[in-house]
This record gives structure tokens, C-alpha cells and sequence, in this order.
């Protein structure tokens, strides 16, 4: 180790607690209070958000509660449920409630700011138990090790290099979502554009250009239905499948052939059309390609078959902000959003004769194209972005900065 340099334990340098459980009930939260936060509010706090955008109690609601207010410069994270495999780590911008699932670290010896980006790096998430709900013990917290330089001002000097090159790794990451969303903007500025019905176009319902089918509610499947391999059952595509219009059959899942041949009317095939229509991701389509095994449909989707117009034009159709704002509409007032076959077969859609559809499905595809580069090209961006901030910290905690 880089001389002036030590190891030092959680326990030894931090104030560790856990926070407390949240009052149950919208009753006990306000829009002018002091925020309360949870599990499931770290990725937003992490990436900018602010504590502003989490529920908020007053001082009577913490007070019959007796809940602790936890300090500010207060670092917290996961300790427990699949939220601490995630490694999120926030420190308070100011005092804040926390709920019990989090873990709290007070600095006392060192620099919070340090220890903060120690925590990125080294992630206090490895100690988890391998359990289904996995936790980490407070105990095991306090007799973490992090190396640190004994001197604060050495401390505070790291904490500014890396406050100055993160900030331009964050610019680069910007610029490319700003890129991205301008190509995403065009993209469906030119969808409106292109399929806004024209004179002489015709006008159907969904119903009447495809069949609609979903999986019947008495033939749903449970637990005791999914199977491990393509070997003993089909496919069960779901939403998940469904990624920026394109199918992807990276992550399956698999029922039984005895299901998959109960519902024989869902088979999926090439060149049907998957739409979502129940969940918070209602409303995503894609159209099937390159299908790899036997499939069929889990319950939040449905299925347009026997297609009389051209698909990837229907798939455009589906895709366009007037097709989601119909979407929108469908499952207005609804606890689950849901929408019903019924709905969605009273669409209308306008279409062009074969030759214009054709031209305009080419042009579609080729801007299609240059977004799905322009994505490619954001991802790549990200995981370079990521690259680079963990090389720096790697260089930080072995003293080379």
C-alpha cells in the first residue's frame, strides 16, 4: 500500500445504523414535509433527481411514529431485498427519514465525499448472503474494510479529481441521451408525418385488417407450469421480449407443451405482431422475427395474426403518438392498466394503396435504421462512460492519482 495510507473498517470510521419502517397509509404523507426515503428511491436519488421527488412527512406524522431524522452527509444504501444487489449508494443532501431496508453510514473520522466513491468501488453489496431475500448484516458492515489516506486534505484532493472527471464523463453521457432523444423526436415527427391519412387514402378498424387474440383467462398458467428448458415446452413470451420495437430472445421463459397446445389460437409465428396490453408498459409492439423455438403468449400480451395490409406498416401504425395516446385512453381509470381486444379492434387505421405503402415503409425502415445506430451507439457510449469512471476510482484507491 502507498505509504501514508491505511486500512480502516466501517465500524471504526462511521456511525452505522439501519433506518426505520415507513408509516403505512397516503394519509401519512404530505407534499410540505421532510422526505422519507426508500429502497426504491435510491436509482432516482443516484442519478440526479433530488429528494424533493420522494414522498415527504410532516413533524406530527414523525413524531406519533417516532421516527429518527438521519443527518445530513449521512451516506445510505440497500442492506436488505434485491434492491442491495443493485450497489446504489446516496448521500443525504439533507436530513432525512430512511426507511429500515437501508442501511445508514455516518462519517466521523473521515471524509464523507471519499467515502462515498469508496463505496462505489469497493461495494459493500458483495456482502450479501446468497439467501431469496438476500440482507447484509450491520455487523459485517462494521468490520468492512476501505483503504484511505490518513490525511484529510489527501482525501479532499482525490475527492476533486474525481468530482472534475466524472463531471466530464456525465457531460459525455449527456450529450449522447441529447443526441439519442433528437434522433428518437425525429423519428416520430416523420412517423406522423408519413402516416397521417391523406386524400384517397382508406380508413379500417384493426378488426377488419387482422385477427386479435389473446390467451383466455381460464387457460392462464401458473408456476407449476413453467418448465426449464426448450427441450420439455414453448416459449412464453411477455413484455420483457419487447425492447425499442424489436423482439429480443435473450431472457425466455418456458411452459409446458400440454399449455402450449391448450391454446393453439395463440401459437406465435413470423411475421405476427405482439402487442402489450396490460401493465405499465401497455402499448409496446413488435413484430416477430427469427422466431428461435415453439411460442406462444404470456397473458399481458395479444396477438395480431392473418394481417391484410403490410405488417411493418401496421408495426409503424402501433408505434406512432396517436396510437399511444389511444392506448392512453383504453386504460384511462383503470387500477391495473388494461385494455380490452374489444377496444383495440375498434382502432382506426389509414392506409395508402400497395405501391405508396411500400414507399412509405422503405423510407420508415431507413430512418428506423439510423435510430437503431444511434442506440447502438448510446450504449456503447454508456458502457465506455462506466469503463472510465471505474478505471479512475481503481486508480484512486490504489493511491495512483
Amino acid at each position: 500500500m502507498k505509504a501514508g495510507w491505511e486500512i480502516r473498517t466501517l465500524g471504526e470510521v462511521c456511525d452505522i445504523s439501519a433506518g426505520q419502517g415507513a408509516p403505512q397509509g397516503e394519509d401519512n404523507y404530505c407534499l410540505d414535509g421532510i422526505p422519507f426515503i426508500k429502497a426504491g428511491n435510491l436509482e432516482a436519488l443516484v442519478n440526479g433527481e433530488g429528494e424533493q421527488s420522494v414522498q415527504k412527512v410532516s413533524k406530527e406524522v414523525a413524531l406519533s411514529h417516532r421516527l429518527v431524522l438521519q443527518k445530513k452527509g449521512s451516506i445510505v444504501f440497500a442492506k436488505s431485498g434485491m434492491s442491495c444487489m443493485k450497489g446504489y449508494v446516496y448521500t443525504l443532501q439533507q436530513d432525512c427519514y430512511v426507511v429500515s431496508h437501508l442501511a445508514i453510514l455516518f462519517p466521523k473520522s473521515v471524509s464523507g465525499l471519499y467515502l462515498n466513491y469508496a463505496l462505489h468501488y469497493f461495494k459493500p453489496s458483495s456482502l450479501a448472503n446468497d439467501a431469496s431475500f438476500p440482507s447484509i448484516t450491520l455487523k459485517d458492515l462494521a468490520l468492512f474494510p476501505v483503504p484511505f489516506p490518513a490525511s484529510l486534505q489527501e482525501q479532499q484532493r482525490i475527492v476533486d479529481i474525481l468530482d472534475q472527471e466524472f463531471a466530464k464523463i456525465d457531460a459525455l453521457k449527456a450529450n449522447a441521451e441529447k443526441s439519442l432523444q433528437a434522433a428518437k423526436d425525429l423519428f416520430q415527427a416523420t412517423l406522423k408525418k408519413e402516416l397521417e391519412p391523406k386524400e384517397g387514402w382508406r380508413t379500417s378498424c384493426l378488426d377488419d385488417i387482422c385477427t386479435i387474440v389473446g390467451r383466455i383467462g381460464f387457460r392462464g398458467y401458473t408456476r407449476n407450469d413453467i418448465v426449464s428448458s426448450p427441450v420439455d415446452g414453448a416459449i412464453s413470451l411477455s413484455p420483457s421480449n419487447i425492447v425499442e420495437g424489436e423482439m429480443k430472445y435473450d431472457k425466455l421463459t418456458y411452459i409446458s407443451w400440454f399449455k402450449y397446445e391448450e391454446s393453439p389460437e395463440i401459437k406465435i409465428y413470423d411475421g405476427d405482431i405482439l402487442l402489450v396490453k396490460t401493465g405499465s408498459s401497455y402499448g409496446k409492439s413488435a413484430v416477430i422475427r427469427n422466431l428461435p423455438h415453439e411460442a406462444t403468449i404470456n397473458p399481458q400480451l395479444v396477438v395480431l395474426k392473418d394481417i391484410k395490409i403490410d405488417t411493418q406498416y401496421l408495426h409503424f401504425f402501433l408505434s406512432t403518438d396517436n396510437a399511444r395516446k389511444k392506448f392512453d385512453e383504453f386504460v384511462s381509470g383503470t387500477a391495473i392498466p388494461t385494455f380490452s381486444q374489444r377496444n383495440l379492434g375498434q382502432m382506426v387505421i389509414g392506409f395508402p394503396n400497395p405501391e405508396k405503402t411500400k414507399e412509405i415503409v422503405a423510407k420508415l425502415n431507413n430512418l428506423r435504421e439510423r435510430l437503431t445506430s444511434f442506440q447502438d451507439n448510446y450504449q456503447k457510449t454508456l458502457a465506455l462512460c462506466d469503463d472510465l469512471k471505474q478505471a479512475l476510482l481503481r486508480k484512486a484507491f490504489n493511491g495512483e492519482l
